[in-house]
């Protein structure tokens, strides 16, 4: 699979401590069952992903937490109609 990050709809900083929010597109390079769903090769589809971070004061991630989220309302061509 190869996934492509989209521009992130939240980013919000308060001293060392991060979260994000951004769609994640996915393409799918062989047949494969993701998120319960099967999907074929040259298909593709779209994650909601949500990050927390806490960074150190030497500048290094001390925790990292991501979530992601598939509905199908997310997806581009549901997005279109």
């Amino acid at each position: 699979m190869h996934e492509k990050i989209q521009e992130h709809s939240s980013f919000v900083i308060s001293g060392n401590k991060l979260a994000v929010e951004a769609p994640i597109d996915f393409l799918c390079k062989q047949d494969l069952e993701w998120v319960g769903e099967k999907h074929k090769k040259g298909s593709s589809f779209r994650l909601m992903m949500c990050a927390f971070y806490t960074v150190s004061d030497n500048d290094k991630f001390e925790y990292v937490r991501i979530y992601s989220i598939y509905h199908p309302d997310y997806q581009v061509e549901n997005n279109l109609k």
